[in-house]
């Protein structure tokens, strides 16, 4: 970078692909050719996005669990909980986000939203901006389960998938309401 003076502050280091300065750090490379994030085991965040993707149809219930649900998204809130967590029990498997707004748009309360956020696998999808009105989650369980309604592609840097597992059956939250509002023993 030149200077007022005339002097160099910064000697250029034009890598060898003419696009872009390189860097020390990089073995007088640009980032683009060093290929950093590869060599770290890092992914892009396209990478990253397909790869949770994959993670989310191998790891939610099958169109016979979703039907059921679906079939029966009028049931308590006890009842919602315990079956939720009897199917992860059992299965390993979570919901998808789509199954999850539905089940909540059934009872629309505060307890339902962090019953079915809980066990929302693709919890990045939770969004509350920039979705249509049919798509839109209440800002609190954005907030709260989701990732504030960011682009998961412009997600980098990450090296596990999911990024962090849903809650479940252990939120904290969830079973405090729970525990203190309602009788699990009553059905």
């Amino acid at each position: 970078m030149p200077l007022r003076n005339g002097k160099k502050y910064l000697n250029d280091h034009l890598c060898k692909c003419k696009k872009f300065y390189s860097n020390k750090d990089f073995d007088y490379k640009c980032s683009d050719c060093f290929n950093y994030l590869t060599k770290n085991g890092i992914m892009t965040g396209k990478e990253f996005s397909d790869k949770c993707n994959d993670w989310v149809k191998n790891n939610t219930i099958d169109e016979t669990g979703r039907l059921f649900l679906l079939k029966n998204k009028n049931i308590t809130d006890t009842h919602l909980f315990n079956l939720l967590t009897y199917i992860l029990d059992e299965t390993g498997k979570y919901i998808t986000e789509k199954i999850g707004l539905e089940l909540f748009k059934a009872h629309r309360t505060n307890l339902r939203g962090h019953i079915v956020g809980s066990f929302v696998a693709d919890w990045w999808n939770i969004k509350s901006r920039d979705v249509s009105d049919e798509n839109k989650w209440p800002s609190y369980l954005d907030c709260y389960y989701g990732n504030y309604s960011e682009d998961m592609t412009m997600w980098s840097g990450h090296k596990t998938i999911p990024p962090r597992n849903p809650r479940g059956p252990k939120n904290g939250m969830l079973n405090n309401e729970i525990a203190n509002n309602l009788d699990l023993n009553q059905y």
